[in-house]
Protein backbone atom coordinates (compact mmCIF):
# COMPACT_ATOMS: atom_id res chain seq x y z
CA UNK A 1 0.00 0.00 0.00
CA UNK A 2 1.22 3.26 -0.68
CA UNK A 3 0.58 6.59 1.07
CA UNK A 4 0.78 9.91 -0.04
CA UNK A 5 0.08 13.09 1.87
CA UNK A 6 -1.40 16.38 0.51
CA UNK A 7 1.20 19.67 0.23
CA UNK A 8 -1.09 21.24 3.15
CA UNK A 9 -0.66 18.44 5.70
CA UNK A 10 2.12 19.29 8.38
CA UNK A 11 3.86 16.26 9.63
CA UNK A 12 2.94 14.72 12.99
CA UNK A 13 3.83 11.91 15.43
CA UNK A 14 0.93 9.78 16.20
CA UNK A 15 1.40 6.58 18.94
CA UNK A 16 -1.46 4.38 19.19
CA UNK A 17 -2.13 0.33 19.67
CA UNK A 18 -4.52 -1.57 18.86
CA UNK A 19 -5.48 -5.11 19.14
CA UNK A 20 -7.74 -7.19 17.20
CA UNK A 21 -8.71 -4.46 14.87
CA UNK A 22 -8.57 -5.17 11.03
CA UNK A 23 -5.93 -2.70 9.23
CA UNK A 24 -8.43 -0.85 7.34
CA UNK A 25 -10.82 0.17 10.50
CA UNK A 26 -7.29 1.19 12.57
CA UNK A 27 -6.44 3.76 9.18
CA UNK A 28 -10.22 5.22 9.52
CA UNK A 29 -10.08 5.52 12.88
CA UNK A 30 -6.70 7.37 12.93
CA UNK A 31 -8.00 9.58 9.79
CA UNK A 32 -11.18 10.30 11.58
CA UNK A 33 -9.59 11.58 15.23
CA UNK A 34 -6.78 13.36 13.41
CA UNK A 35 -9.50 15.24 11.13
CA UNK A 36 -8.23 13.53 7.95
CA UNK A 37 -9.73 11.48 5.03
CA UNK A 38 -8.01 9.02 2.24
CA UNK A 39 -8.88 9.39 -0.51
CA UNK A 40 -7.62 6.05 -3.01
CA UNK A 41 -5.94 7.49 -6.28
CA UNK A 42 -5.34 4.09 -7.69
CA UNK A 43 -5.33 0.52 -7.25
CA UNK A 44 -3.15 0.41 -4.09
CA UNK A 45 -2.52 3.99 -3.38
CA UNK A 46 -3.97 6.90 -1.26
CA UNK A 47 -3.63 10.47 -0.81
CA UNK A 48 -3.91 11.64 2.86
CA UNK A 49 -5.91 14.81 3.02
CA UNK A 50 -6.63 17.49 5.64
CA UNK A 51 -10.42 16.80 6.16
CA UNK A 52 -11.97 20.72 5.73
CA UNK A 53 -14.42 21.94 2.76
CA UNK A 54 -11.44 23.06 0.44
CA UNK A 55 -9.94 19.79 0.65
CA UNK A 56 -13.11 18.00 0.06
CA UNK A 57 -14.31 19.91 -2.51
CA UNK A 58 -10.50 19.49 -4.55
CA UNK A 59 -11.03 15.78 -4.17
CA UNK A 60 -14.37 14.42 -3.89
CA UNK A 61 -15.69 12.78 -7.60
CA UNK A 62 -18.39 14.60 -9.16
CA UNK A 63 -20.80 13.75 -11.70
CA UNK A 64 -23.61 15.19 -13.51
CA UNK A 65 -26.84 13.95 -14.51
CA UNK A 66 -30.24 15.82 -15.66
CA UNK A 67 -33.41 15.14 -14.57
CA UNK A 68 -36.39 15.98 -16.87
CA UNK A 69 -39.69 16.49 -14.70
CA UNK A 70 -43.31 15.97 -15.77
CA UNK A 71 -45.38 17.88 -13.31
CA UNK A 72 -43.49 20.24 -11.39
CA UNK A 73 -41.93 23.08 -12.71
CA UNK A 74 -37.88 23.34 -13.03
CA UNK A 75 -37.81 26.78 -12.31
CA UNK A 76 -39.30 26.28 -8.69
CA UNK A 77 -38.11 23.22 -7.66
CA UNK A 78 -34.36 24.29 -8.43
CA UNK A 79 -34.66 26.53 -5.37
CA UNK A 80 -35.56 23.34 -3.35
CA UNK A 81 -32.70 21.29 -4.68
CA UNK A 82 -30.20 23.92 -4.25
CA UNK A 83 -31.51 24.57 -0.17
CA UNK A 84 -31.53 20.78 0.55
CA UNK A 85 -28.47 19.75 -1.38
CA UNK A 86 -26.41 22.79 -0.48
CA UNK A 87 -25.31 23.52 -3.55
CA UNK A 88 -25.22 26.52 -6.67
CA UNK A 89 -24.50 23.75 -8.99
CA UNK A 90 -27.64 23.49 -10.35
CA UNK A 91 -28.82 24.40 -14.44
CA UNK A 92 -32.39 24.98 -15.35
CA UNK A 93 -33.25 24.40 -18.40
CA UNK A 94 -36.77 25.93 -19.02
CA UNK A 95 -37.72 24.50 -22.42
CA UNK A 96 -36.78 20.50 -21.21
CA UNK A 97 -38.45 21.51 -18.18
CA UNK A 98 -35.38 19.74 -16.67
CA UNK A 99 -32.69 20.26 -14.11
CA UNK A 100 -29.16 19.33 -14.52
CA UNK A 101 -26.99 18.80 -11.11
CA UNK A 102 -23.11 18.81 -10.77
CA UNK A 103 -22.65 16.86 -7.49
CA UNK A 104 -21.20 13.84 -5.95
CA UNK A 105 -23.13 10.51 -6.41
CA UNK A 106 -25.04 11.10 -2.58
CA UNK A 107 -26.20 14.19 -3.14
CA UNK A 108 -27.31 13.33 -6.78
CA UNK A 109 -28.86 10.32 -4.70
CA UNK A 110 -30.77 13.01 -2.77
CA UNK A 111 -31.54 15.07 -5.69
CA UNK A 112 -33.41 11.74 -7.29
CA UNK A 113 -35.19 10.98 -4.03
CA UNK A 114 -36.39 15.20 -3.32
CA UNK A 115 -37.91 15.40 -6.95
CA UNK A 116 -39.62 12.27 -6.97
CA UNK A 117 -41.14 13.22 -3.47
CA UNK A 118 -41.78 16.85 -5.33
CA UNK A 119 -42.94 15.52 -9.08
CA UNK A 120 -45.69 13.34 -9.06
CA UNK A 121 -44.65 12.47 -12.24
CA UNK A 122 -41.20 11.07 -11.48
CA UNK A 123 -38.34 12.50 -13.00
CA UNK A 124 -37.00 10.36 -15.82
CA UNK A 125 -32.94 11.16 -15.28
CA UNK A 126 -30.74 10.63 -18.48
CA UNK A 127 -26.94 11.83 -18.85
CA UNK A 128 -25.07 10.83 -16.20
CA UNK A 129 -21.46 11.67 -16.33
CA UNK A 130 -18.82 11.46 -13.70
CA UNK A 131 -15.83 13.65 -13.22
CA UNK A 132 -12.86 14.01 -10.74
CA UNK A 133 -11.43 17.71 -9.75
CA UNK A 134 -8.76 15.69 -8.26
CA UNK A 135 -7.41 14.58 -12.02
CA UNK A 136 -4.44 16.90 -13.95
CA UNK A 137 -7.90 18.95 -15.94
CA UNK A 138 -10.46 20.06 -13.61
CA UNK A 139 -13.33 20.26 -16.55
CA UNK A 140 -12.48 16.72 -18.06
CA UNK A 141 -15.47 14.43 -18.16
CA UNK A 142 -15.84 11.22 -18.63
CA UNK A 143 -18.76 8.53 -19.16
CA UNK A 144 -19.38 6.68 -15.83
CA UNK A 145 -19.78 3.04 -16.27
CA UNK A 146 -20.14 2.08 -12.64
CA UNK A 147 -23.67 1.11 -11.63
CA UNK A 148 -24.17 3.58 -8.60
CA UNK A 149 -23.83 6.61 -11.33
CA UNK A 150 -25.99 4.84 -13.70
CA UNK A 151 -29.43 6.38 -14.93
CA UNK A 152 -32.52 4.58 -13.86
Amino acid sequence: MNIFTDEALQPKRITTFFQNLPLREAFNLILTSNRLFAKKVAENTVIVVPDNPGKRQQYDELMVQTFYLTDADAKVVVNLVRTILNTRQVFVNEKLNALVIRETPEKIELARKVLEANDRGWPRSRSTWKSSRSTANPCRTSASTSPRARTR
